[in-house]
């Protein structure tokens, strides 16, 4: 499989280490060590039919670049979030996609994390009974890093960033894709777009936390779910080091709970795994489906527009 890299800021050079075993080029009209500055003449430029495309920019580039890669039958690969201002656009590429057998992909690699991957596997097997309630926080210490970019620190911030890998979390974990998610508060300590949200939900008698900020000096991740006859604790992405998950079994009345523990310590894998994953999507032939990028979009841009 041959790829175009579209975008080499921090998350295409990211990619680009997960392509080692492949053959790739690389557009961007702003960076000198790329070898083509559009895609038009990346694909009259080579001789190499390229099968796919990963999309690094920023979110306002992103649905010409979609639309133009279909064009030259490209499947794609996008970096998360994909959002566009309506729903028409979200239909007009999987419309184009599925027509042509192509395969659009939204980039969310938390999905990948061992512990993540094992989280959910103790959620299905129903071991912690009724579920109860669900705290997810992810935080790192990005804020004046955001302030230097404009696009970046705009109207969304860590709502649109930070919020959109929580919700894709809650409907790998879940399943579920509720309609209404309320904003409780956000601030904008050192952004001019918010850099600090608390998000809440109930779901079915279970209630649903989100927290995220970029002012949170250490990176840090974690999720607790809290059940009838048990719990789960998760801290921290591989990406930082050492990752570690507790599972609780309740003792009735009130005894100390029998743990179990989890622990991994080795490098991020999950651009890899990932990359295997969207692979494997294309050889099975899945169809576009865009309508978690909609829930998404739809949910965090109302978010977005409540006061604080």
């Amino acid at each position: 499989m041959n790829f175009l890299v579209i975008g080499l800021g921090i998350q295409g050079n990211k990619r680009l280490k997960t392509l080692n075993k492949y053959f790739y080029k690389t557009v961007d009209p702003f960076n000198k060590k790329s070898n083509f500055k559009t895609i038009k003449e990346a694909i009259s430029s080579s001789k190499i039919v390229f099968d796919s495309a990963i999309i690094c920019t920023p979110d306002n580039t992103k649905y010409q670049l979609i639309l133009e890669c279909l064009k030259f039958n490209m499947n794609i690969l996008v970096e998360k979030p994909l959002f566009f201002l309506d729903q028409k656009k979200f239909k007009k590429i999987e419309t184009i996609a599925n027509r042509k057998k192509l395969l659009i992909y939204t980039a969310y690699n938390h999905r990948f994390e061992k512990l993540i991957i094992k989280s959910k596997e103790i959620i299905e097997s129903k071991i912690l009974g009724k579920l109860y309630f669900c705290n997810l926080f992810y935080g790192n210490g990005t804020a004046k890093l955001v302030k230097k970019s404009e696009w970046k620190d705009s109207k969304n911030g860590v709502i649109f960033d930070l919020g959109s890998h929580l919700l894709d979390l809650i409907d790998y974990f879940f399943n579920i894709k509720p309609k209404k998610i309320n904003k409780k508060i956000s601030f904008s300590f050192e952004n001019n777009a918010p850099d600090y949200a608390f998000l809440n939900y109930n779901y079915k008698e279970m209630n649903i936390n989100l927290e995220m900020t970029y002012c949170m000096w250490e990176n840090s991740f974690k999720f607790e779910l809290i059940g009838e006859k048990g719990s789960l604790q998760m801290y921290n992405f591989c990406k930082w080091g050492r990752s570690e998950l507790i599972i609780q079994k309740r003792i009735f009345p009130a005894g100390k709970p029998i743990k179990r523990k989890f622990i991994t310590l080795e490098k991020d894998k999950t651009w890899n795994v990932e990359l295997k994953y969207f692979i494997n999507q294309i050889k099975q032939k899945k169809l576009t489906n865009l309508s978690k990028d909609y829930w998404i979009y739809n949910q965090l841009n109302k978010i977005n527009h409540e006061k604080k």
